[in-house]
């Protein structure tokens, strides 16, 4: 299940100001994802948290999103793929 919020919260230290747009939570079997929406002086970005038991962090620039995006489609659309040949594109 997700849950969104929306915001304008500033986080960060001096010299490193983001703002926090959007903020959603999505529990997965025993791992919880945070999918959290900032901006920065560089511009806007995807930061994506993984918690079960430690914690993964991505982050995902706006100029990536299209790519990121495609790729997973990719490899959704090919979950019944069995490792035997080349991964279909």
């Amino acid at each position: 299940m997700a849950k969104a919020r929306r915001g304008g919260r500033y986080q960060g230290g001096a010299g490193n100001h983001e703002i926090e747009l959007m903020t959603t939570e999505l529990r997965i079997e025993n791992k919880r994802f945070y999918f959290n929406l900032k901006e920065n002086q560089k511009g806007r970005f995807l930061k994506i948290a993984e918690v079960s038991g430690g914690r993964s962090t991505i982050i995902i620039p706006q100029s990536g999103w299209d790519e990121f995006r495609d790729m997973l489609n990719r490899f959704i659309s090919n979950k019944d793929y069995d490792g035997t040949g080349p991964f279909p594109t």
